[in-house]
């Protein structure tokens, strides 16, 4: 598949004209002059693009050069005009490079300034042996250019590229290019932009756009995460009867931003009105709670629902799978799964959020780190249903000597221990269609089953797990074994509760409120928010009409709305803990908050 993929992508043209006026490419021009649309034809576009032969300033390392004038080394030896030499690297990221000269007391290094095309190079001239070898380099420089090269607006921000690859444009290479070829703008699809478009260059006469950047990918890494993301934008280009110009008869589109989706999980699509009603929510919040708790508790929220990622990416940092690694993998993880944005500062907050560690820490133990954050109503619905999760594993096992038989089956590395990926594919038979459930699924499982926060489920931990299921008590029954107190008391009403609804239900009702966390964690809004939003008439309380509306809205396209009146009555229970008939503002901030479990 991926060189299927990778093959169709070298079918696609590296220019394409609009009406025989408007050129649209990926990057930008070389500066190379008189570049002509046939010349860009006959780049052969299926061979890999020839980074390597431009990666010196536009030429390949090793190109041979001869010196246009007198030129002096650093130690002020003199090297002649018309010597012969080749380039061998970069000076920093300077415009300059190192030329080795043969003489005759050795090899004399000179810098030397070089700018990426042999029309403009002052101090070297670029040296070929045949003029097939110079049109194949002038091809190579012109096709990585096509893909990286960037628009500058001022010969004072003329410099070298910063990707590495490509070169730097101006005003004047842009209008030689639309002239030489009789076009009359420039259109390219590379490099974000804050507001989805920007104006690059214009005409000679500085009345008519020639150049401009388009960018449609919206929130687009690394500057993920609203409101902080670029926007996205298209333009509009019409015919006209009367022969005007495209270039003169275009619009941009208004620019728009969508929530970044690195399609790790199926993505709950809010409403606009919903977004607004947060919007409201969260002003008034404001007054009541300070921006620094606001924050930390959104924070919560978006990690919380990235715990599988964390985990899986976590994992595969931890190559002595101890459970413990270096401090630097929690701000990259956080990057990599919450909030995948460069500037984002994971470091700074590191105190803040890994607060039961001193500032001097080096390591520290991630399965714990994730164990810490949870939400109540979700707990007690997977306690519920966990069980039935572990015995299908296991399809079988009846006695805790079959457990053993049956590690032994599915320890197929026999390294003593299971992952997040090896215990994935273990539940397949139990995941749905929706991706953002089976994900939370198989963490749940694993958190409850990782007894020491290891990060992994070891022999011993799984044969608990399975005997404790087989014997058919509860954890709740074994930790509360003689008097029970006031709250292991509620805590066993509870699981009678449970007891009465199918697993399906427990388990369709626990997906629900991950999803309405999730959907959460996706606004501006915090747990606080979810009653002004769910409130429509504002008289203090939800009732259950408001609350089976909210859900609607909060689960808008999960399909669990397929089957919300099989579940909802158990969501509406559980919430509604006083059996009012109504749900108060403390226990729907109650269900739907992310909370901070801490082992000091």
């Amino acid at each position: 598949m991926y060189k299927l993929v990778r093959r169709s992508f070298k079918e696609l043209p590296l220019v394409h004209v609009i009406g025989r006026e408007v050129c649209v490419l990926h990057g930008g021009l070389p500066l190379d002059p008189f570049i002509t649309l046939h010349d860009i034809d006959a780049i052969d576009r299926r061979r890999g693009v020839p980074v390597f032969h431009c990666s010196l300033l536009g030429y390949p390392r090793f190109q041979r050069v001869k010196a246009k004038r007198d030129l002096r080394t650093d130690d002020g030896e003199q090297v002649l005009a018309g010597s012969m030499g080749k380039l061998i690297d970069r000076v920093g990221k300077s415009h300059k490079a190192f030329v080795r000269f043969s003489s005759a007391h050795g090899n004399d290094e000179v810098e030397v300034v070089i700018w990426g095309s042999p029309e403009l190079e002052e101090d070297v001239e670029i040296y070929y042996e045949t003029d097939d070898e110079r049109k194949r380099h002038r091809s190579n420089r012109l096709f990585v250019s096509l893909l990286w090269s960037d628009p500058i607006h001022s010969k004072k921000d003329l410099g070298p590229s910063k990707r590495g690859a490509g070169c730097c444009f101006d005003e004047r290479i842009t209008n030689e290019f639309l002239k030489t070829n009789k076009l009359t703008m420039l259109l390219r699809s590379h490099e974000k932009r804050d507001s989805g478009y920007s104006e690059e260059h214009r005409s000679k006469d500085g009345k008519a756009l020639s150049a401009a950047t388009i960018f449609s990918a919206s929130n687009y890494p690394s500057g993920a995460g609203e409101p902080k993301g670029n926007k996205g934008a298209v333009i509009l280009l019409k015919a006209s009867n009367d022969g005007t110009p495209l270039s003169q008869n275009f619009s941009f589109s208004k620019s728009w931003r969508k929530c970044y989706d690195d399609q790790s999980f199926n993505t709950i699509h809010l409403s606009n009105e919903l977004r607004e009603k947060f919007l409201r929510a969260e002003e008034q919040n404001k007054r009541s709670v300070s921006a620094r708790a606001r924050a930390l508790a959104k924070l919560r929220e978006l990690t919380y629902c990235a715990r599988p990622k964390l985990l899986a990416y976590w994992q595969k940092a931890d190559k002595d799978g101890t459970g413990v690694i270096e401090m630097k993998h929690w701000s990259s993880g956080l990057r990599a799964c919450v909030i995948p944005d460069d500037d984002f500062p994971w470091e700074w907050l590191c105190s803040y959020m890994l607060k039961t560690y001193s500032e001097n820490a080096t390591d520290y133990n991630y399965a714990s780190y994730l164990a810490q954050y949870e939400n109540s109503l979700s707990r007690k619905l997977a306690d519920r249903w966990h069980g039935g999760a572990v015995l299908q594993i296991c399809q079988g096992v009846l006695t805790t000597k079959d457990a053993e038989k049956a590690w032994a089956r599915i320890d197929k590395n026999g390294d003593g221990r299971l992952s997040y990926q090896e215990l994935k594919p273990l539940l397949k038979s139990r995941l749905s269609s929706d991706v953002q459930s089976d994900e939370d699924r198989v963490y749940s499982v694993m958190s409850k089953m990782d007894k020491n926060r290891s990060g992994y489920v070891d022999r011993h931990e799984f044969i608990e797990a399975v005997s404790r299921c087989l014997g058919g008590r509860s954890i709740l029954e074994e930790a509360n074994d003689g008097q029970l107190s006031a709250r292991g008391k509620r805590s066993l009403l509870l699981q009678q509760e449970l007891d009465q609804w199918g697993e399906q239900e427990v388990s369709q009702c626990w997906a629900a409120a991950q999803g309405a966390i999730r959907a959460l964690s996706a606004t501006t809004g915090c747990a606080s928010s979810v009653f002004e939003v769910l409130d429509e008439d504002d008289d203090g309380v939800i009732d259950r009409s408001e609350f089976q509306q909210g859900l609607h809205q909060l689960l808008r396209g999960s399909p669990l709305l397929k089957c919300i009146d099989k579940w909802e009555p158990l969501l509406w229970k559980l919430v509604d803990e006083d059996g009012s008939g109504y749900v108060s503002p403390e226990e729907l901030n109650l269900a739907f908050s992310v909370r901070e479990v801490l082992s000091i």
